[in-house]
């Protein structure tokens, strides 16, 4: 083996080897040159760079698994339903309203106090819209509170006045804070609420349908009925109207029968007298004492109000009312309150 030498060769002379050709003996500080080279050589960074591309190469496979995971999970999710973007919109309010800055309630909800001057003047109320087709009429003298950023479940607080409520068909059931109580006026229906400054409200359906929150009672209005909130008593019957003492007096006891003790005798009297005196009007006011009778005094109830449905409504059965079963009672309801067709 021979090293380039300082001289340059000849033309014609042949250029002599710069490694060693594995002719002759080694050299040394050749073989420690080829080991410290042999990490630059082709093969070495061919190695290097398979290693790197299928690194790369495991993990784009393992990231199109995640994404595909990720869709799979967002797809197969209901849509979400597109609700507005600010629960109230105020579409007019009389000269001398007050709305005061919002506040936070709940850590996420703005609450609005709204105060509308006493008039007798016309046009002195205030227009307020929620949904595609809800309105709310606030009469003269009216305060409330309007509690933003819920669009899914649209409540209010009504402290004194009237409103007038209209709740568009397609738009979420408006919840309506009154004389302690909760109201729920249900898509599609009309109705009034009026808060005292004694704490007292009233609530009453003109069509569609209310459910009512007040003392450990629910109770569920139909259109054409109305109840009455009070301080620490259960909402009242909205019993048909006349002047009944009997059938008035009866309701009220088994209405206001005690959760924890019942007294078995007195609801059993209460319930005779309650049936003797009832018409067919007041059915879907007794329809809410189902679910308050001890279990024992519900058939005869029951039974009469299955009487009081009109002839080929459809019905749930006698035992599925005893039970109260929901589906029952809501079957019940349809019947007792929807008009028949002619």
């Amino acid at each position: 083996m021979t090293l380039p030498t300082d001289q340059p060769a000849t033309p014609d002379a042949p250029e002599p080897p710069y490694l060693w050709d594995f002719s002759g003996p080694p050299d040394p500080l050749t073989q420690r040159l080829e080991r410290s080279l042999r990490p630059c050589s082709f093969r070495a960074r061919r190695s290097r760079a398979e290693s790197r591309s299928t690194r790369v190469a495991l993990a784009a496979a393992a990231a199109l698994m995640i994404i595909a995971a990720v869709a799979i999970v967002l797809l197969s999710r209901p849509p979400a339903p597109a609700l507005a973007a600010n629960t109230w919109r105020i579409a007019s309010l009389p000269a001398g309203a007050r709305l005061a800055p919002p506040r936070t309630i709940k850590a996420t909800f703005a609450a609005f106090d709204l105060t509308l001057p006493p008039s007798k003047a016309p046009g002195a109320g205030a227009a307020i819209e929620s949904g595609r087709a809800t309105r709310l009429a606030a009469s003269s003298g009216v305060e409330l509170t309007l509690i933003e950023g819920d669009p899914g479940h649209p409540w209010l607080e009504l402290r004194a006045g009237r409103i007038e409520i209209t709740t568009g068909p397609d738009d979420r059931a408006l919840a309506v804070e009154a004389g302690g109580g909760n109201a729920t006026i249900l898509p599609g229906s009309r109705a009034q609420v009026t808060a005292e400054r004694d704490g007292t409200a009233r609530v009453e359906v003109a069509a569609g349908r209310a459910d009512v929150t007040h003392a450990q009672r629910r109770l569920r209005l139909a259109g054409g009925g109305e109840t009455h909130l009070a301080p620490g008593e259960p909402p009242t019957l909205p019993l048909a109207a006349g002047d009944r003492k009997e059938l008035a007096d009866a309701a009220h006891t088994l209405w206001a029968l005690p959760q924890a003790k019942v007294d078995q005798k007195l609801a059993a009297w209460s319930l005779e007298r309650l049936l003797r005196s009832a018409r067919a009007a007041d059915a879907p006011a007794l329809w809410n004492l189902l679910a308050v009778l001890p279990e024992q005094q519900r058939e005869p109830l029951a039974r009469w109000l299955l009487d009081a449905a009109p002839a080929g409504a459809e019905l749930p059965p006698l035992d599925a009312l005893v039970r109260t079963e929901p589906e029952a009672l809501d079957l019940l309801w349809r019947a007792l309150t929807t008009t028949p067709a002619r």
